[in-house]
């Protein structure tokens, strides 16, 4: 498994240095950019999503709406990796981050909370000439409340967000 991660680690450190994908940012990763839209995930089934970049490659992001069985919150700090491809109407682009995931819930008789780490990677496409993306996202999580249920699950997410 450390060989994967190592080999996983200097492909990417390697794919990133190569000069053609040197720039780093999406179209609309500029500092004081803002977008809204919704998410689907895992663990926020029906959310609202935003995203605001705090530089040209670093953005914080959050969901907050419900879960299949409570109130769920997330939020993320973002950093925009190098440009994979794009033209004048599209880019594809990807990122990596970490966050904190947390919501209420009540099964049954039994409630309370849930608060979790999670690492991200995302790959998104965003339209250029209307201020649109779509981002998909990796998030494996690991539970740290409660600790009687606590232990890792693969999550995923799904935002689409307008830019302004």
């Amino acid at each position: 498994m450390k060989m994967i991660v190592k080999t996983l680690l200097l492909s990417a450190a390697l794919f990133t240095a190569t000069p053609a994908f040197a720039d780093g940012a999406t179209p609309f990763s500029k500092a004081g950019k803002f977008g809204v839209g919704i998410n689907y995930s895992n663990f926020c089934y029906v959310c609202g999503s935003a995203k605001y970049y705090l530089s040209d490659k670093l953005g914080v992001q959050a969901a907050v709406g419900l879960s299949s069985i409570g109130f769920a919150a997330t939020v993320d700090g973002i950093y925009e990796m190098p440009t994979i491809w794009g033209n004048d109407a599209v880019s594809i682009n990807w990122n990596l981050g970490g966050g904190l995931s947390s919501g209420f819930y009540k099964v049954g008789s039994v409630s309370g909370a849930i608060v979790g780490v999670a690492g991200i990677a995302g790959i998104g496409v965003q339209l250029k000439k209307f201020p649109l993306e779509f981002v998909q996202e990796i998030r494996p999580t690991f539970l740290v409340i409660p600790s009687d249920i606590g232990g890792f699950y693969f999550g995923y997410s799904e935002n689409l967000r307008y830019w302004f």
